[in-house]
């Protein structure tokens, strides 16, 4: 009797367990059925979901159901994505078309970043006008000289110690050349380069190609050591009392380069001219002989040296 007690009550729970297990899901929470709003079942490709039960329903939002109807058969050339950051939404590996409405917020949203882009370039930019142009309007007659045309910028300060221009201006021609770049110095350092490109730089070309029709500046006021070498003293160009000349371009179009002319005809002896003649009226004078760091360029500036000399290499 014992024996077939245990009997009945194993069978019982059996039963009890298959009741249960026939009210649980075969299947898990996920995927979904793809929703109506993003392209349903009539959409891509649907994803079959076995009849549901109450709380699985409910838990879901949707109410009871039994499987969808049998997808179409699958083309070997159709793929069917299942992003795992949505559950249950199945992608196409071809983008929907954007709709109307979405069209129309991206535009708007663009013109107000078109509108506001000039704000905050500027922004960005003011913080830099003293050293890179900004200032007055560009004159004739900067620093006291009819060959200088530039504009006025405000005093220049820097966090290290030994640069900085008091009264810095930025040099757009000289004697009605056009520089290639303004070219941010002292008025001092504006005079003199007045004075070379007068007295050195224009008699030395004459009328070769036409004449000198714009001067290439590689180097104005930037805060930094000689020769960028770790250590060494403040350069001249921290100080706005040096420019660096790349060389020049003619009228005929004709670019004549340090780097490239200081050696060949027939340019060789114009630039051999010119640099020499800096020698006095600047202080300091580097060129292609002078050392590694000037193959390129001429260097000159008006440092002070001991007992008022000048340095010229």
């Amino acid at each position: 009797m014992r024996r077939l007690a245990g009997a009945g009550m194993i069978c019982a729970l059996l039963a009890v367990a298959g009741a249960a297990a026939a009210q649980v899901p075969w299947h898990s929470l996920f995927p979904r059925p793809r929703p109506a709003h993003l392209g349903g079942a009539a959409g891509i490709l649907p994803l079959l979901v076995p009849q549901t039960d109450g709380a699985v329903a409910q838990a879901l939002g949707v109410g009871t159901q039994s499987a969808l109807p049998s997808p179409p058969p699958l083309s070997p050339l159709v793929l069917v994505l299942v992003d795992p950051r949505v559950p249950g939404v199945a992608r196409s590996l071809h983008p929907r078309a954007r709709s109307r409405a979405a069209a129309a917020r991206f535009a708007a949203a663009q013109a107000r970043l078109v509108q506001t882009r000039p704000a905050q370039v500027a922004r960005v930019a003011a913080p830099l006008r003293g050293a890179n142009g900004g200032g007055g309007a560009v004159r004739q007659g900067i620093c006291g000289s009819r060959a200088l045309q530039g504009r006025q910028l405000p005093r220049i300060r820097a966090a290290t110690r030994g640069c900085g221009v008091e009264e810095p201006v930025s040099i757009t021609a000289v004697h009605g050349i056009p520089l290639s770049q303004p070219a941010t110095v002292d008025c001092a350092l504006g005079r003199a380069f007045a004075d070379w490109v007068q007295g050195a730089m224009l008699p030395a070309v004459g009328r070769r190609g036409g004449g000198v029709a714009q001067i290439r500046v590689i180097g104005d006021y930037s805060c930094r050591t000689r020769n960028n070498r770790p250590g060494a003293r403040i350069s001249e160009h921290g100080r706005g009392m040096a420019i660096d000349v790349a060389g020049y371009r003619l009228n005929n179009g004709d670019v004549v380069r340090v780097d490239r002319h200081w050696r060949r005809r027939p340019h060789r002896s114009d630039l051999r001219e010119m640099y020499s003649a800096a020698c006095g009226t600047f202080r300091t004078t580097l060129g292609p002989e002078a050392d590694r760091y000037h193959q390129d360029h001429f260097h000159f500036d008006l440092a002070r040296h001991r007992n008022g000399g000048t340095y010229c290499r």
